[in-house]
């Protein structure tokens, strides 16, 4: 009796273990999602030549203020083509998780640059934010700031 009093309750045991790992992983794959979605909305902005709108979407920590976000972004060739590929890696750190993709960039004089862009998802009620600036791109850029 006490034997299978011992199985049913390791059973119970490894069920609700599995079921924790399983709403993690969910949580972290809808994580993902979420931060996929913000940084193909920024990069639309940027195409699409809305500096306002992409540099209010701009993380704190990428070190430029509104004014030098918009020199940045409006700097160098137009980007005409982007591609958000897989996620590179899920970091935590002082300020937050960061979520790191690679993407693709074209510009409309044919360059183009693989880099890597970290979306920071932040709490409910509060706008994930893309970190962004001249120390992310391997192109070169005409921005003096």
């Amino acid at each position: 009796m006490l034997a299978t009093l011992m199985i049913f309750f390791l059973i119970c045991v490894s069920i609700a273990v599995w079921h924790l790992a399983a709403n993690g992983q969910a949580a972290e794959r809808r994580e993902q999602v979420r931060a996929r979605a913000t940084l193909v909305t920024y990069l639309d902005l940027v195409r699409r030549r809305n500096w306002t709108k992409a540099c209010a979407m701009q993380d704190e920590d990428s070190g430029l203020d509104d004014a030098n976000c918009k020199k940045f972004l409006s700097s160098g060739s137009r980007l005409v083509i982007f591609d958000v590929g897989r996620v590179l890696r899920t970091g935590s750190g002082i300020d937050g998780t960061f979520i790191t993709f690679v993407v693709s960039l074209t510009y409309a004089d044919g360059s183009h640059e693989q880099i890597e862009m970290q979306v920071s998802p932040k709490v409910s009620g509060y706008p994930d934010t893309v970190l962004d600036g001249p120390s992310v791109h391997t192109r070169k850029r005409p921005y003096d700031g």
